[in-house]
């Protein structure tokens, strides 16, 4: 499902101290961020904005793909109507979303808090 759509914004440009929970990366080969997705404007959404997280990763009916700039929402399992499309940020994509145990961000907002 997708692509997911919204502003472009470099890296730069994003403040890691806002609520940026309608934000995704996007991945240069390498690993490192090219840029960032904001869907946070209403003119730049689509109905993927609203896909809920799921609370672990066994309530998951869906995963996280990048398929070259593009991020994508693959299901992982049948999905029977009406049941609510649930996505784990989990370990198969690095997130910026401000969830517990994504790697790198409590260290990255203690160093901008600091002044470090």
């Amino acid at each position: 499902m997708g692509p997911f759509t919204g502003r472009v914004i470099a890296p730069e440009h994003v403040d890691i101290c806002k609520n940026n929970n309608l934000m995704w990366e996007v991945f240069n080969e390498d690993g490192t961020v090219r840029y960032f997705i904001d869907a946070s404007q209403e003119d730049h959404r689509s109905w993927m904005t609203y896909i809920k997280c799921a609370r672990n990763e066994q309530e998951q009916n869906l995963e996280v793909v990048q398929i070259g700039t593009s991020i994508f929402y693959k299901a992982i399992e049948m999905i029977p109507p009406d049941q609510e499309l649930l996505v784990w940020y989990g370990n198969s994509h690095n997130t910026f979303l401000g969830i517990p145990g994504v790697p790198g961000l409590e260290e990255e907002q203690k160093k901008n808090k600091h002044g470090r």
